[in-house]
C-alpha cells in the first residue's frame, strides 16, 4: 500500500488517531481486552484499505477520463467491491468469538468521521507553509483577472450563474 496523497496521509493519520483514542478510552472499561482490541485493529486495517481503495479508484477514474473514457462503470465497480469487503469483514467479525462486530463496526465508521476531520488535520500538517495559489513574485502569472474568468467558467459549467441573464446559452 503506497500513500503517495497528502489526503491518503491524513486520513490515514486521523484513523489511527481515533481508533487510539478509542482503544485507550475502552481498555479500562471492557471486561474483554483482547476481544477489544483485535475488534479495533481489524476495524482500523479495514478501514485504512478502505480509504486506499478509494483513492486508487479516484486515481483510476481520472485516468480513464484524461484518456477519454467515461469512469462511471470504474468507479462504481471499485465502490461496490469496497462495500462488499467491508461486508465480508463485517461478517467475519460476527462469525468470529475473537471480534466484535458493533467495535469493528465502529472503527469503519470512522472513515466518514476522518472525512470530516480531514480539513482541519490538513491546516495542522501544513501549518505555516503558503498555500500552492497565485506566484508571489509579481511575474503576473495566476493574477487574480484569471481566477475570476476562471471562476466564471466553473460557475457557469455547474449552473450557478448569480443571474440568469448571464446564461449565454440563452442568447442563442
Amino acid at each position: 500500500m503506497s500513500i503517495k496523497y497528502a489526503a491518503h496521509k491524513e486520513m490515514i493519520f486521523t484513523l489511527a488517531v481515533l481508533d487510539v483514542c478509542m482503544l485507550l478510552i475502552g481498555i479500562w472499561f471492557v471486561p474483554g481486552k483482547i476481544v477489544w482490541c483485535l475488534s479495533i485493529l481489524l476495524g482500523f486495517v479495514a478501514s485504512a484499505c478502505y480509504v486506499s481503495g478509494m483513492m486508487t479508484a479516484i486515481e483510476k477514474s481520472v485516468a480513464v477520463y484524461e484518456k477519454g473514457g467515461n469512469p462511471d462503470k470504474l468507479y462504481r465497480l471499485h465502490t461496490v467491491l469496497r462495500y462488499l469487503i467491508m461486508a465480508l469483514v463485517l461478517v467475519v467479525a460476527c462469525i468470529s468469538d475473537y471480534l466484535s462486530p458493533i467495535v469493528v463496526f465502529v472503527c469503519i465508521i470512522f472513515v466518514k468521521i476522518a472525512a470530516y476531520l480531514n480539513p482541519v488535520v490538513h491546516r495542522m500538517f501544513n501549518k505555516g507553509e503558503e498555500p500552492s495559489g497565485d506566484v508571489p513574485d509579481g511575474s503576473g502569472a495566476g493574477t487574480s483577472a484569471d481566477a475570476v474568468d476562471d471562476n466564471e467558467e466553473i460557475r457557469g459549467v455547474f449552473g450557478l450563474r448569480e443571474d440568469p441573464s448571464e446564461d449565454p446559452a440563452e442568447d442563442k
